[in-house]
């Protein structure tokens, strides 16, 4: 259910519209020039949540999927179902799709509709119930535009099903009526399905089609594919062939490891024993870290053939084969005593991961003791010190072992990041006085590192830690004037204040807090220092906003000024894609995106996206289009390229006309946001803005952590917000991919956080991203300063030593990315 202003339409729009811009670009432009200014936001357009902001695009005359409804039209029915698609409520766009069947309103809006319910199946793993559908489109509709695309999604239906035959027929139709568009991908469909059905023959000649295709298919991952055919075949010879050109061509070692494999299985399938050895013992030794190292080993180990200890340990130890790793070692070990000192290394590691510290300090200091020379060296007093410290809980011994280094070694590139580490151990043990005198020395010692000012920075925060205001603000003075930029200078200035404040006096805390605010207005910490005056907590919020806006009627100053400030001609259409339409990458994506791809569309959209970055029309162009397809994240980064060709920073990039704006910081899936946000309770702006830092709203985002969606939850996660939510029926991975289910877990998952500490959103952001357990550490070391918060966080120490610090960075740009929310959607009464 709405509040009722969501749902509240105002007199004279196009007069409001441009008192709202013409204030909001006079506030920007203050700030610019006076110092100190509080950033608020002005009343926009408020509209319907069910309206949209943009028109229709409709490319090879087929409509795309429409993100939502053109605010100028009437109610759609059809858009309205196509919508509820795209947002991942597959319940409603059934029944609204079969309800416009129903009324048989058209041979082409039921053609639509038929295509419309047949996607939704197939997006449910309803296969049968698609292919009835797409077989019920291709009898009633032969002549509709969407034809082609039915004969698409059978391949796909008949293929999960396991009906191969039938998806290889599939395939074909699309091919002959949609040729020379994604006919490499297609092609490889077919010789998959092809593959499975058994038909090794004609999967040859559908990879081969692939290789030949304009743009070619991943050249390397089709030729092991028809290598693997022809094996199949009994054609080893003519497999061998192929495997070793991949080999030869290849600079991956994932693939020349795989193509070693085979090779090896091919030979020995020849009865050519000597050859198969050779090639299976190549990936042993060149590409330890390859899986399919790991498979040569095995099949040479069963056949009978030995190999060196320290190579198959190594091999065993990349494979997660520990105890077999230790092994090996060993025998290399007794075989071997006169050796470089390598295997300590890995045996170290090995020891490590089946949970036996104390065997693998010993191998680390048989390698620091004995083998100086050896490149492992600095890695294994690295090892050491992280088994002792995180391990064993040894705190002393562990900076010690870091110190020790740094002292033998003063020289070495590792040893400024591991007398920064020893510090940050001194820190975690609770010796405070020890962590700020160690971080002291950086300063001294290694005047030049990048970790310097860090160093001074933490510092001061211990000495404020212990109540040594006065220390911590002579600390925290030098940095104002050591700092390489103002977003240091402000955290400096921040914590002069808060070192006055301290010490009572007021007066000067406020005045460093308010040239802290002065110096980078856009940066958390000129953020914070403007809360810091007003005695405000982080994140403090105004339920009083508007989020309603009209992108068709900012469009034509956002034209003029894209005119005017490149000095491109009047009469160049910035309205249409013009050439771009034909870039073969564009109608790649095009296609990628109507079927449903929407990984393969964003690749190529993305490819050209960058390729355009420092044209503005064309990438003016883009933005627009990426925008009215729903492909919000690539709107985004088009924007922000056509912004950084003016070189402006971040605050006078709000000056430009707000249609830019509403791109960068848009309310997209705003009806779905605002109902999870009413639902749970959470600010809608800080919704918005937890979802454009996790994925630049792109339901699609997968993470290096599997990390999934607009809201980035792992499947884990996802799982048990599941089960206690007893939604979505028959839950799975994919549907963390639904923006209908993401807002929906987000808004329960950070409210969870919130209730369960202390209702506060500061403590669930950090909980949302860093895990509950740590807020509570973090919570209870700053003794409830949500400033010292911030800065007691740490992150694993291999991180913090490359500058990463995940969880602080990401309340930060959280802060950041609200501000710029409040400014533009804040209602002023």
């Amino acid at each position: 259910m709405f509040p009722l202003k969501y749902l509240t339409h105002y007199a004279s729009q196009d007069i409001r519209q441009g008192m709202r811009k013409n204030l909001l670009h006079l506030m920007i432009l203050s700030c610019l020039w006076i110092s100190g200014c509080n950033l608020i936001g002005v009343q926009n357009q408020s509209q319907d949540e069910t309206i949209a902001t943009q028109n229709t695009i409709v490319v090879q005359n087929q409509p795309l999927i429409e993100p939502q409804v053109d605010v100028t039209s009437d109610y759609n029915p059809l858009s309205s179902a196509e919508n509820a698609f795209f947002v991942g409520d597959f319940d409603q766009a059934i029944i609204e799709f079969h309800n416009i069947l129903n009324q048989n309103i058209s041979p082409d809006t039921n053609a639509r509709a038929l295509m419309g319910i047949g996607r939704t199946y197939y997006a449910t793993h309803q296969y049968t119930a698609a292919i009835d559908t797409f077989n019920r489109l291709l009898g009633q509709y032969s002549d509709s535009p969407f034809i082609p695309h039915a004969y698409f999604y059978l391949g796909q239906s008949f293929t999960a099903r396991g009906d191969y035959a039938y998806a290889v027929d599939a395939y074909s139709r699309y091919l002959q009526l949609k040729p020379g568009i994604i006919d490499a991908y297609v092609f490889e469909l077919q010789g998959d399905a092809l593959i499975n059905a058994g038909d090794y023959s004609r999967a040859i000649s559908s990879y081969q089609a692939a290789l030949q295709a304009t743009p070619a298919g991943d050249m390397e991952t089709l030729n092991l594919k028809i290598g693997k055919a022809y094996f199949a075949l009994g054609d080893f010879t003519t497999a061998i062939q192929i495997f070793q050109n991949i080999y030869d061509g290849s600079e991956n070692i994932y693939t020349k490891a795989s193509a070693d494999l085979l090779m090896g299985q091919s030979y020995i399938a020849l009865g050519m024993n000597d050859e198969a050895n050779l090639h299976l013992m190549d990936a042993v030794i060149q590409f330890p870290r390859a899986y399919d190292a790991y498979t040569s080993l095995k099949i040479l180990s069963n056949r009978g053939v030995l190999v060196n200890g320290l190579l198959s340990g190594i091999v065993y130890y990349y494979s997660g084969e520990y105890l077999d790793a230790i092994d090996q070692f060993d025998r290399y070990l007794k075989e071997s005593p006169d050796n470089d000192g390598s295997v300590y290394y890995y045996k170290g590691l090995s020891l490590y991961f089946v949970n036996l510290p104390t065997p693998a300090i010993n191998a680390y200091d048989q390698l620091i003791q004995n083998y100086p020379q050896n490149p492992f060296w600095s890695s294994a007093w690295d090892e050491k010190a992280y088994v002792q410290w995180k391990v064993l809980g040894n705190y002393a011994a562990a900076a010690n072992t870091l110190l020790t280094y740094v002292s033998q070694a003063p020289e070495s590139s590792e040893a400024p990041k591991f007398l920064y580490l020893a510090a940050r151990i001194f820190e975690e043990k609770g010796d405070l006085e020890l962590a700020a005198q160690t971080w002291l020395r950086m300063m001294d010692e290694y005047p030049g590192h990048e970790l310097r000012i860090r160093a001074l920075f933490l510092a001061g925060i211990q000495y404020y830690r212990l109540g040594r205001y006065t220390d911590a603000l002579r600390i925290f003075q030098r940095l104002a004037v050591l700092a390489a930029d103002n977003k240091e200078r402000a955290a400096a200035y921040v914590w002069i204040g808060k070192s006055y404040q301290a010490n009572g006096d007021q007066q000067n805390a406020i005045a460093s807090w308010s040239e802290a605010e002065r110096l980078d207005p856009t940066n958390y910490y000129s953020i914070r220092a403007g809360e810091l005056i007003n005695g405000f907590a982080p994140l403090t919020l105004n339920e009083s906003y508007d989020l309603g806006y009209d992108l068709n009627l900012e469009r034509g100053e956002a034209e003029s000024w894209i005119y005017t400030t490149f000095n491109i001609p009047r009469e160049e259409n910035l309205s249409a894609l013009g050439n771009l339409n034909t870039d073969l990458r564009m109608m790649r994506g095009q296609e990628f995106w109507q079927l449903g791809l929407p990984n393969q569309a964003i690749t190529e959209f993305e490819s050209i996206r960058r390729d355009y970055a420092t044209n503005p029309a064309n990438t003016y162009r883009l933005m627009n289009y990426f925008y009215s397809i729903g492909l919000y994240q690539s709107a985004i980064r088009a924007c922000n390229s056509l912004l950084n060709l003016t070189g402006r920073d971040n605050l006078s990039k709000l000056a430009v006309p707000i249609f830019f704006t509403h791109i960068r910081f848009g309310t997209y899936y705003r009806m779905q946001v605002v109902q999870a946000a009413n639902q749970y309770g959470i600010p809608p702006l800080l919704l918005f803005s937890l979802l454009l830092q996790e994925s630049e709203f792109n339901p699609y985002s997968i993470s290096s952590a599997n990390a999934r969606g607009l809201a980035q939850i792992v499947p884990a996660t996802g799982k048990e917000i599941a089960d206690q939510l007893g939604w979505p029926p028959n839950y799975s991975t994919e549907d963390l991919n639904r923006p209908i289910v993401a807002t929906n877990f987000a808004a329960y998952y950070l409210k969870r956080w919130y209730q369960n500490l202390n209702n506060n959103w500061w403590l669930a952001l950090a909980a949302y991203n860093g895990g509950p357990g740590n807020v509570l550490t973090w919570r209870e070391l700053s003794q409830n300063d949500d400033d010292l918060f911030l800065e007691i966080m740490r992150p694993h120490p291999n991180a913090e030593v490359i500058g990463q610090n995940e969880t602080k960075d990401y309340l930060m740009y959280i802060v950041e990315i609200l501000n710029i929310y409040k400014l533009v959607y804040t209602h002023p009464g």
